[in-house]
């Protein structure tokens, strides 16, 4: 933590980060291939395939029948979403923090876009993000740096990229991040991703929101005692 300071803006990942949708996304992705005559995925599999958002991950997987499978799968999700939809602890929290402190807070997700719009609202999440951005908006969805490029672009004086956080907890939000130039946090759920950590330096990884939530409350104590030390 030595070095890091609050950042000027700061832009979160939705699933995994802020909300546990996983076993939702498995069941829809696995119900596509079921009506296809499939076999579901594996969970390395599964992981695998989620560093993309469906848009250019099924033509690439399903060819000719990608249209069809998007139907089926956005069709799943528009019954079905909410329903798998739970805020991870002390996810509230982080962004109350940030609130406190005046920064702004906006949310970049793979997901669809007015998919990711219903979960916000469902949550009484809408006014914690300046800005709500999913799948389909930017030219291209993450990992490329394009939804983050957007989003900043949209402000009325953005910061520049080194002063705004992006928090995931995926190969993807840490790539798409530092593409973007931005500083990366990187949540692990527990895991062993020490070959993440070490690819793409992070400036905090750990293992949770609530973890989280006690870097941001160290940090804005150490800036206190800074300011004191210099009156």
């Amino acid at each position: 933590m030595e070095g890091v300071r609050l950042p000027k803006a700061v832009l979160f990942d939705w699933d995994g980060t802020l909300v546990d949708t996983i076993p939702g996304l498995r069941t829809a992705h696995n119900h596509v291939r079921t009506v296809l005559g499939l076999p579901e995925w594996t969970e390395d599999q599964f992981w695998k395939n989620l560093k993309h958002s469906a848009r250019e991950l099924y033509p690439a997987i399903y060819g000719k029948e990608s249209e069809r499978a998007l139907e089926i799968l956005y069709d799943f999700v528009e019954k079905n979403h909410l329903g798998y939809l739970k805020e991870l602890p002390h996810a509230r929290e982080v962004l109350s923090f940030f609130s406190s402190q005046g920064i702004p807070c906006g949310l970049i997700s793979n997901k669809r876009d007015k998919y990711l719009r219903r979960e916000v609202s469902h949550l009484g999440w809408d006014d914690s993000f300046f800005a709500v951005m999913g799948a389909g908006v930017a030219a291209k969805d993450k990992p490329a740096p394009d939804p983050i490029r957007h989003m900043l672009g949209c402000m009325d004086s953005p910061p520049d990229a080194g002063d705004t956080w992006f928090v995931g907890d995926t190969e993807t939000d840490l790539a798409a991040g530092s593409a973007a130039g931005c500083a990366t946090v990187f949540i692990t759920h527990g895991k062993d991703k020490n070959f993440l950590i070490q690819r793409f330096n992070p400036i905090i990884a750990v293992r949770d929101c609530g973890a989280l939530l006690e870097e941001l409350r160290l940090l804005v104590k150490s800036k206190l005692a800074a300011q004191r030390s210099i009156d």
